[in-house]
């Protein structure tokens, strides 16, 4: 019985310190919008979002292993997402923040994807097949402010 107790105990102990490491992590400039703008509005109609700043939230379903430059977050939908991407250097958003909760404030833009259009992180965000099509219209999402939720401290550019 007392080995059982100090087994518990001991399990516990690890459990609690590998927590105590994961916290939010700001990236950016502080968050200041309180009203969340809900992905699936961005996806439907993004040229009403074209140049405003507004706040999304979701989970991170995929990140840059490269540089970190970009990450997909998802949308209510099942097969939503949006792009958010940086120039490289401004932001490395963390390989461990996949499947992480993240609010990120920005703006979103219009990248039209041309035949010479060589940016692989783009191509990346519109999915191979539907960049091939000439003067596909795709939306990414820059940020200015990003939070993660309970992730491991991580270096921040």
């Amino acid at each position: 019985m007392k080995k059982i107790i100090i087994n518990t105990v001991s399990i516990l102990a690890v459990l609690i310190s590998n927590n105590a490491y994961a916290k939010d992590v700001v990236m950016g400039k502080e968050i200041t919008l309180k009203e969340n703008t809900n992905i699936t509005q961005l996806i439907k109609t993004p040229k009403n979002f074209l140049g405003k700043t507004v706040l999304i939230k979701g989970k991170v379903l995929d990140v840059c292993t490269e540089q970190g430059c970009w990450m997909k977050v998802s949308g209510a939908n099942k097969n939503e997402s949006i792009f958010v991407k940086v120039k490289d250097g401004d932001m490395v958003f963390p390989i461990a923040a996949k499947g992480r909760d993240v609010t990120v404030e920005g703006e979103l833009y219009k990248v039209n994807m041309s035949k010479k259009d060589d940016d692989m992180d783009m191509k990346e965000a519109a999915g191979e097949a539907k960049v091939k099509k000439i003067g596909k219209d795709i939306y990414v999402f820059k940020p200015k402010a990003v939070k993660f939720s309970n992730i491991e401290e991580v270096s921040k550019k």
